[in-house]
């Protein structure tokens, strides 16, 4: 009895994988990665930085409706002082998620600390889009370069435009704050604040700003002051 029990489990497991797989329009139900990682360095120094966020989402698209559905999974993480970070590998069996992973299984990574512009990388970028045949080996190779994890270089902006819009990309790309845990949204909002603070007198004015947002969404998100 036992050995049916097992075969037909493992019958059920190999035929979610298979239905969670490519040729289901990336229909998603058994979530997994392996371990991604890399290590953040300024772009003129090639110094690390250590304290920069990184984020990792799954992102979900809506089945029927093909809007924004929530995330498989998320992870929030700083850099150490070395510059370097490990996502995790993972593997979540979530058959209630009637979504549709973006950028195959792999998570889209955003990079971020105030001074410094946001920093982008997904699995297909990182391959420098290694199913179009219509870009040339160059344009691969740049592609590969420019959104890379070993290192990801961030580039230092100084003027109140560019770290006013840098923080805006940021938050566009992170609006879904309803789906991080509390412990997760203390990590951003930390590492947001604190980083704001090291911007020079000449930025006070955004820096002001920054702080003054991220002690907004201090007391809406976590708090809950509404």
């Amino acid at each position: 009895m036992k050995k049916i029990i097992l075969t037909i489990a493992g019958i059920i497991f190999v035929a979610l994988v298979l239905i969670s797989g490519p040729g289901c329009g990336n229909q998603w139900i058994l979530f997994y990665d392996k371990p991604i990682k890399g290590y953040v360095v300024d772009t003129e120094t090639n110094s690390p930085i250590e304290g920069v966020l990184v984020i990792a989402m799954w992102d979900l698209i809506g089945y029927i409706s093909h809007g924004s559905d929530g995330y498989a999974k998320l992870v929030v993480m700083k850099t150490d002082k070395n510059g370097t970070f490990t996502i995790p590998s993972w593997i979540s069996f979530k058959p209630w998620k009637i979504g549709s992973a973006v950028n195959e299984i792999a998570p889209y990574i955003l990079i971020y600390k105030p001074g410094y512009k946001v920093y982008w990388s997904n699995k297909s970028m990182r391959a420098g889009f290694s199913g179009d045949i219509s870009i040339t080996a160059e344009e691969r190779e740049n592609t590969k370069v420019l959104n890379s994890l070993t290192p990801a270089k961030l580039t230092r902006i100084f003027s109140n435009e560019e770290i006013s819009d840098s923080f805006s990309n940021f938050e566009s790309d992170t609006a879904g704050y309803k789906y991080y845990s509390k412990t997760q949204l203390q990590t951003i909002f930390d590492a947001i604040g604190n980083g704001a603070l090291l911007l020079p007198n000449g930025n006070s004015k955004v820096r002001d700003k920054i702080l003054q947002d991220v002690s907004a969404y201090r007391k809406y998100w976590i708090e809950g002051v509404r």
